[in-house]
């Protein structure tokens, strides 16, 4: 579980990128979908990693939180971004569970 203090946005997902972090996710439901392979991952199938925290202040405040996500069964690691406004929404389910073990 990495957290390391970077300045940028940018600078996390180069980051994340030069260590093989080379796919990308979104959350669809309660699956991840990997954008280049095409394929669904179930809760049981990937991890979180690391978990990078930004805040941003521009025309209100907004909170972006980048994922280092593995998938060990399908072999490849990956970045998921997650962009909040000034409105709290619930995490969904499936990347709180993942989480819990950042506050252990």
């Amino acid at each position: 579980m990495q957290q390391k203090g970077y300045s940028s946005i940018i600078n996390a997902i180069i980051d994340l990128q030069t260590r093989g972090f080379s796919f990308d996710f979104s959350l669809v439901g309660n699956k991840l979908l990997c954008a280049q392979q095409k394929f669904f991952l179930k809760d049981e199938e990937f991890d979180i990693l690391e978990m990078h925290h930004f805040l941003v202040e521009d025309h209100g405040r907004k909170e972006t939180v980048i994922y280092g996500i593995e998938s060990p069964q399908h072999g490849i690691r990956g970045i998921m971004l997650n962009t909040i406004r000034e409105k709290r929404i619930p995490v969904p389910a499936i990347i709180q569970k993942k989480m819990r073990k950042f506050w252990i």
